[in-house]
């Protein structure tokens, strides 16, 4: 009887491929097993080929105008500037049609690719006509032979635009009328051929800028990008995924009113849009918030937006009533620069008119404020939202916690929330163990230690703090001052079954030991162990190692299984003293 090699089926050898999309080193060698893991292998490679910058970008233009047509390789060999070099001295055809993989484009790193290609080519700065008419040509050729774009990435600001017009010439020319009309041809990818073949199926739509004063040429890169999101109103209604992102003097008026009336076009084209992002102070000092009228307007008739975000956030007023008529919304996140400076008053003169909201998901993360601000405005934003969602939030997650917003969490989530994340004051600790068993179906709690400004030691009872945990709780994560002997003592206290452990700290000896020996004695229910990272500068000799190996080992035999820790939406945490005593 003989016997074969059995095959991995191609469906098989994918699944396995797509996990490795961002890993283009192994999927190149990947491309070299066979024949078939090739095919596999090279539409993943080409997927999104502009998603990083790289000196070795160039490569990537050489191959897409390799893969032109006799008419596009015509075009260009009759430019008497590059049809001598030796790069174009042999423009054979390629095995695949490259371009028409590409999914993800970006137009930063895109705009890039093409002029470190010329810079080989010419071995010198390219000129504008050179970069325009290169740029236009492989655009287009992208453009057409695409499937279609899922993903397009439009990310700017004044200094890129600034270096664009030292780098293609005289400084001194860029406010040259002649040469100022026409800079756009350099932003404005709209004008490549076949715009709507790679633009009709698009799901994921992300521009940002940040700008300074309104100079001549950011007017121009305004008016190119004008011109892009004209054409996507008109071909694209399949967004899902919007962020507009735009931080700019308020002098450049232009801008802002731009992004307001054309954002507000593509959000009412669209058929499935289901989460935004926004970036932008949208109130207009002579008529009301564009915002959040042209959502509401949107959530009447598609009613599928799922989840809003603001790395910039100034209008309760908008945001609250908004909230209150779309219970299909589910998710609600704060993060950056938190400045309504006017919470509290509209709060109080609003307080019998504030009907309830429906989001399941509220989370406050690595926010900023003004230097002037009254966090207090802050503080009764997070009650407020609190109070409205009574009994429908699951998650929350949230900063600058004080004894008030403690409070509204036993309040008004009791008996909702099932994940809670604090980055939390240690004084406030006191507060949070009071109220943590009244939570009564919390089973994910992450505690982020926050000391800024804060240098007073304050202790907890390890007791007080364990025996506080609802019977509800799987998972603990800590990123807190905690030692070995102080995280044995915690580990001994617990009566809650806990699954999962995350410790945001470097495995050690001593951490794995006190784990260990809590799983022998208490729990045969830990599953799951986190680290922040396994690099152990204790394991310097072979008997430190021996023991590491050990406890290793054992909680293999546990069925335990380690990994590294993802990182909570927090940030970097201050760590002080040891909280429990």
């Amino acid at each position: 009887m003989s016997t074969t090699t059995p095959k991995i089926i191609n469906d098989c050898i994918l699944e396995i491929l797509l996990y490795l999309t961002d890993d283009h080193y192994t999927l190149y060698n990947c491309i070299q097993v066979n024949r078939d893991w090739c095919q596999l292998a090279i539409p993943l490679l080409w997927m999104n080929p502009f998603k990083f910058e790289n000196f070795k970008n160039f490569k990537i233009i050489q191959t897409l105008i390799q893969n032109f047509d006799v008419q596009s390789k015509d075009q260009l060999l009759r430019k008497r500037v590059f049809n001598s070099s030796p790069l174009l001295s042999s423009l054979f055809s390629t095995l695949f049609n490259y371009s028409s993989f590409i999914q993800h484009f970006d137009f930063s790193t895109f705009k890039i690719s093409v002029r470190d290609w010329l810079f080989k080519l010419l071995n010198k700065n390219p000129k504008y006509d050179e970069m325009v008419f290169v740029y236009q040509l492989v655009g287009s050729h992208i453009f057409k032979n695409t499937r279609g774009f899922v993903s397009l990435n439009i990310v700017y600001d004044h200094t890129k635009i600034n270096d664009d017009f030292d780098y293609f010439g005289d400084p001194g020319e860029i406010f040259d009328d002649e040469v100022t009309s026409n800079f756009s041809e350099i932003y404005d990818i709209s004008r490549f051929g076949y715009f709507e073949n790679a633009m009709k199926n698009l799901e994921s739509f992300t521009f940002s800028y940040r700008g300074l004063e309104p100079t001549y040429h950011q007017k121009d890169f305004i008016k190119a990008i004008s011109g892009i999101f004209k054409k996507l109103i008109l071909y694209c209604n399949n967004i899902q995924n919007l962020i507009i992102h735009s931080g700019v003097d308020n002098e450049f008026f232009e801008h802002i009113n731009f992004v307001r009336k054309l954002t507000s076009g593509i959000i009412l084209n669209q058929q499935n849009l289901q989460f935004v992002s926004f970036l932008e102070e949208w109130r207009d000092d002579n008529g009301p918030d564009t915002f959040f009228s042209t959502l509401t307007k949107y959530q009447k008739t598609r009613n599928s937006l799922r989840s809003l975000k603001f790395p910039y956030f100034s209008d309760i007023g908008g945001l609250l009533p908004f909230l209150a008529i779309n219970h299909s919304l589910e998710t609600l996140e704060f993060t950056n620069s938190f400045c309504d400076y006017d919470v509290i008053d509209y709060c109080t003169s609003n307080e019998n008119n504030m009907a309830p909201i429906y989001i399941k998901n509220l989370k406050f993360y690595r926010i900023k404020f003004d230097s002037m601000y009254n966090k207090n405005n802050y503080i009764k934003a997070v009650e407020v939202l609190l109070h409205l969602s009574k009994d429908n939030l699951q998650t929350l997650i949230v900063e600058y916690v004080n004894d008030t917003i403690i409070q509204s969490i036993s309040d008004y989530c009791n008996n909702s929330l099932t994940y809670l994340s604090l980055k939390i004051f240690p004084k406030y600790f006191y507060k949070f163990v009071d109220i943590l068993s009244s939570l009564n179906n919390l089973k994910h709690l992450i505690l982020v230690e926050d000391l800024k400004n804060s240098r007073i030691k304050y202790n907890c009872s390890i007791q007080s703090f364990v025996k506080s945990f609802p019977s509800s709780l799987r998972h603990l994560g800590l990123d807190i001052s905690i030692n070995p002997k102080i995280l044995g003592l915690l580990l001994d206290e617990i009566e809650v079954p806990i699954t999962t452990l995350d410790l945001y700290t470097v495995m050690d000896f001593g951490y794995l030991e006190a784990i260990v020996k809590y799983i022998k004695i208490n729990n045969s229910n830990l599953k799951n162990l986190g680290f922040n990272s396994f690099i152990d500068s204790s394991l310097n000799n072979n008997r430190s190692l021996h023991n590491y190996m050990r406890l290793i080992s054992a909680l293999y035999n546990f069925e335990i299984s380690i990994y590294i820790v993802e990182k909570h939406l927090h940030g970097e945490s201050q760590h002080g003293e040891i909280w429990f005593v």
